[in-house]
C-alpha cells in the first residue's frame, strides 16, 4: 500500500489547513477566482485518469 493511500485522511486534513493559511495571503485572495478553475480542472483530470502519483511525470 502506498503511503499516500495509507495516510489519505491526514493528507486531506493537511491540505485543507494549507489552503486556509494560503487564503490569508493578499496575493492569493486577489487572484483566487482566476486560479481555482484551472487547478480544479487539472486535479479532476488526474483523478479520473487514475495514474499513480509516482507515474505522473512519466
Amino acid at each position: 500500500m502506498e503511503s499516500v493511500n495509507k495516510f489519505q485522511s491526514l493528507v486531506i486534513l493537511l491540505m485543507v489547513a494549507i489552503g486556509i493559511l494560503l487564503g490569508q495571503i493578499g496575493f492569493v485572495q486577489t487572484y483566487s477566482e482566476y486560479l481555482i478553475t484551472p487547478f480544479l480542472m487539472v486535479m479532476l483530470f488526474l483523478v479520473f485518469l487514475q495514474i499513480p502519483l509516482k507515474d505522473i511525470l512519466k
